[in-house]
């Protein structure tokens, strides 16, 4: 069959096409690609659709909402559903429209091909010493991982009917806010986390995913996270600027280490300045003011 996946895309790469569309040939739109870019061929949303349906006979349609990503400040689905409606229109399509038609907890990647596009900046804010989740500390904050969404959704299409229908998918967990502020602590000795206001997602109590498609939640966030933090953590470490880590290095010292580091700094800039005064490429560096910057950064 045809498949157009499309919308917030985030958490979609080759294995979650696999689990949810074996034997399939998938086309993957990101919601960011549909907006007018003029590095594009296509001048628009709507010139995009119109150029795939040519390509392809889609004989069913995934749509991804934004609102599966936590905290996300995207701009909502309207436009790009009424288009994607507008598409279908006519034509024998199975369209699942997930958090809208299908309502399911938000989403979390495990995938280590693909990018968070909540747990990463959150790292990035926990990495400064505090975050702020927008939920009250005993708010409701259902995750699901996209890999079990994908096998959910290959068991909707395997039964399909005519029918419309809305599915809830339950929260098997009932984590909240303060669990993940908690195990976000775990991991970042010292974080301090702030907590909002909001009443968090509340998901329906549900039994037809199980009952109906054998289906049920087994992967759980606050286990999957120390795999995850150490995956960013080692993706961050490969982009770090040496002379960004050295600093850091500094700033993490107690004043005696930093004293001895800093004596030990001053010679090696001795050294290199000594060296390289005769090169005439090398020399366009002034050893002495990198020093001072680095000591200077380090030991405040």
């Amino acid at each position: 069959m045809e498949v157009l996946v499309v919308g917030n895309t985030a958490y979609v790469d080759d294995d979650f096409c696999a689990k949810a569309f074996p034997e399939d040939h998938v086309q993957v739109v990101a919601a960011q690609d549909t907006r007018r870019d003029e590095s594009s061929p296509h001048a628009s949303w709507k010139e995009l659709l119109q150029h795939l349906d040519q390509a392809y006979e889609f004989e069913r349609v995934v749509y991804l909402s934004n609102y599966l990503t936590p905290h996300t400040d995207s701009v909502g689905d309207i436009e790009l559903l009424r288009t994607v409606f507008r598409a279908c229109a006519g034509r024998r399509v199975q369209l699942l429209y997930v958090a809208g038609i299908l309502r399911v907890p938000f989403l979390y990647t495990a995938s280590a091909a693909l990018e968070d596009p909540f747990l990463v900046p959150l790292f990035d804010a926990c990495s400064t010493g505090s975050v702020a989740l927008q939920g009250a500390q005993d708010a409701a904050f259902p995750l699901l991982c996209a890999e079990e969404l994908a096998v959910l959704v290959r068991r909707i299409f395997d039964s399909w009917d005519a029918s419309f229908e809305t599915l809830d998918v339950a929260d098997t967990f009932h984590h909240t806010s303060g669990e993940v502020g908690d195990a976000l602590k775990a991991l970042f000795p010292g974080l301090a986390v702030a907590y909002g206001d909001s009443a968090g997602y509340a998901l329906p109590a549900s039994d037809v995913a199980r009952v109906r498609y054998g289906w049920f939640q087994r992967y759980d966030l606050l286990r999957d996270l120390s795999t995850i933090q150490a995956r960013w953590d080692a993706g961050r470490a490969k982009k770090v600027n040496p002379l960004r880590a050295a600093i850091d290095r500094i700033q993490m010292r107690a004043l005696p280490i930093k004293c001895l580091e800093t004596g030990v700094a001053w010679v090696l800039f001795e050294l290199l300045e000594h060296l390289f005064s005769q090169s005439a490429q090398l020399n366009v560096l002034d050893y002495r003011l990198l020093y001072v910057v680095l000591i200077g950064t380090g030991c405040r």
